[in-house]
């Protein structure tokens, strides 16, 4: 049983997709349809693994305001040494955008 597959259309002669167990990680497309556990043919229009929340961090001493975001979610997988199973990792990381750098740095 494989976790992924993806098969594409120039190697295997059939149209794009993700098939193996990992699509049951995916009940819901990012627009609310069902995809009632298929082979995915159109990983875009999957949910992200993360979720992202923006919120204003503010120090009322400092006068300082700072848009930020706190992301939230799946981030990988580790696996045992011991029997080789494999563990969903979550995690969450907070983070700012400085708007006035240089986007090209």
């Amino acid at each position: 049983m494989n976790m992924v597959k993806f098969h594409t259309e120039k190697e295997y002669g059939a149209k794009s997709e993700i098939t193996g167990w990992v699509v049951d990680f995916y009940p819901y497309y990012s627009d609310g349809k069902k995809t009632d556990f298929k082979p995915i043919s159109d990983a875009i229009s999957l949910p992200s693994e993360l979720i992202q929340v923006p919120f204003i961090f503010a120090d009322d001493e400092m006068n300082l305001k700072l848009d930020m975001k706190i992301r939230a979610g799946f981030i990988g997988l580790t696996q045992s040494k011991e029997d080789y199973t494999l563990k969903p990792e979550l995690g969450w990381i907070i983070s700012y955008e400085n708007p006035n750098k240089n986007k090209s740095e």
